[in-house]
Formats: C-alpha cells, sequence, structure tokens
C-alpha cells in the first residue's frame, strides 16, 4: 500500500517543479505510467519486500527519461538562443546553417534597412552629402545633429527595427520548434541513446545522472 502511495504522489503532475509545460509533457506521462507499472507490481508489497536492485532499476529508467527530457529542452532552448545551434547539436547541419544564415540575412538586412531609412543628415558622410563623419567631427556636431531630428524623422527606421525584432522573434521559434521536433525524432529512432544512471552526486546532493550515445 505505501509503494502504491509513493507511485503515485510521484507521478502527479504538481510533484517537483510544479509539473511539466510543452513538450516535456510526453515524458511526464511517460515516467507516469513507469510508476503506476511499478506501482502494480509491487502492490501490496511493503519497502522491506523491495531490493534495492529494484529500485535501482526503477530508478535507471525515471533517469533514462529525465535525460530525454533535458535533451528535448536543451536543443529547443539552444536553437531559441541562437537559431540553427541545436540543428547542429541534433545531427541536421543542413537545417543549421539554413536557420543561421536566416537569422544573420534578417539581422543584417534589418541593420541595413534602418541606416537607409535615417535621415541624411545623420547618415555616414559621403562626397557631396550633409552627412556625419563620425570619427573627425565633434562630439557637440554629431549631438546636434541627432536632436535636431523629430520622432516623425525616426519613425521609417523605428519601424524597420520593430518588424525585423517581430520576425526574429518568428525565426527563433520556428528554430526551436523544429529541434524540438529533431530531438523527438532522434529519441524515436534511436539515434540518440541514453544509459541508466540512477545515481549522480553533485556537489552534497543527490540526483539523476546523464550519459548520452550517438
Amino acid at each position: 500500500m505505501c509503494i502504491t502511495i509513493a507511485a503515485t504522489a510521484f507521478a502527479s503532475p504538481h510533484h517537483g517543479h510544479g509539473g511539466v509545460r510543452g513538450s516535456d509533457r510526453m515524458f511526464s506521462d511517460l515516467v507516469a505510467e513507469e510508476l503506476e507499472s511499478f506501482a502494480d507490481d509491487a502492490a501490496g508489497a511493503s519497502l522491506a519486500d523491495l531490493t534495492v536492485a529494484d529500485l535501482t532499476e526503477l530508478l535507471g529508467v525515471l533517469s533514462v527519461r529525465e535525460q530525454e527530457a533535458a535533451y528535448v529542452r536543451s536543443l529547443r532552448v539552444r536553437s531559441f538562443i541562437a537559431p540553427g545551434f541545436g540543428q547542429f547539436r541534433g545531427g541536421d547541419p543542413l537545417a543549421g546553417s539554413l536557420f543561421l544564415l536566416g537569422d544573420i540575412g534578417l539581422t543584417v538586412g534589418t541593420l541595413w534597412g534602418a541606416y537607409a531609412l535615417l535621415p541624411e543628415t545623420v547618415q555616414l558622410r559621403k562626397d557631396g552629402s550633409t552627412g556625419l563623419d563620425y570619427w573627425n567631427d565633434s562630439r557637440s556636431d554629431i549631438e546636434s545633429a541627432w536632436g535636431d531630428l523629430s520622432f516623425a524623422d525616426l519613425a521609417p527606421s523605428l519601424g524597420v527595427v520593430l518588424g525585423g525584432s517581430v520576425l526574429d522573434l518568428v525565426l527563433r521559434s520556428w528554430s526551436a520548434s523544429h529541434a524540438r521536433e529533431l530531438a523527438l525524432r532522434n529519441i524515436e529512432t534511436d539515434a540518440v541513446v541514453f544509459e541508466p544512471q540512477p545515481f549522480m552526486f553533485v556537489g552534497d546532493r543527490m540526483g539523476l545522472g546523464m550519459r548520452m550515445r550517438y
């Protein structure tokens, strides 16, 4: 009875860090299934009837599920922070290159567009233009040129920056979603296999370890 209660408590979606969100929910369900199966097998047994091997085996299975969830999170976060990096890590260099080049192109395009729409008076001085020589002009001249601009003068450039930021967020979200699917596919096809690591000591705490092979 006590085994069943313990397993049910650990299987609850509110256990630990307050539940699992997004792609981690699948792994939460898998962990719950493992614990429920263990509880069924141990029905009517007391803690004294369980061997160290039984508990070690259960912890090993749970450690694999935790490692899988951490792997998916890692690729997803990497690709959101730096589009393409999760794909490189997940073994898809073509997709990684496309996302990386897309991010670079979007950044360069946004900066160039924002600069091109600035009033000529604050752009880099060219032959015959009224722009600024930021290397040789005095600080007061530079501040005066920018200070004479109104919000309407800057609105086109700001609009490009805002639009570029929105597109950048879309690209990062797309890259993160793609990396998540890649990670799940790697797990399902055994392209990435995690080994049971029931115990690992970090400092003075004991937790679940991670060991991965391709």
